[in-house]
């Protein structure tokens, strides 16, 4: 399990699964990358996720502030 704390902010890998819970309950699965996986995040890290989805919406990236962390995460779709 991941567990990167930097500075003020929560853990990193738990807030990327509360975001998928939260924002994409039916997600087929879902990966974090980038400095937080690897286990070397900093102050200026942002949280990079990738979700997997069964349909529809479209595929989007969006990005976004949550408790201190900046968020990335794409949602491709239509994938077998």
């Amino acid at each position: 399990m991941l567990s990167v704390e930097v500075g003020h902010r929560p853990d990193g890998a738990g807030l990327a699964r509360r975001v998928v819970a939260e924002h994409f309950p039916s997600a087929r699965a879902a990966w974090l990358g980038g400095s937080v996986a690897r286990g070397d995040a900093t102050a200026a890290s942002d949280l990079d996720i990738t979700i997997l989805l069964a349909g529809a919406p479209a595929p989007y990236r969006q990005s976004t502030i949550l408790d201190g962390w900046h968020r990335r995460h794409y949602a491709p779709s239509g994938m077998p």
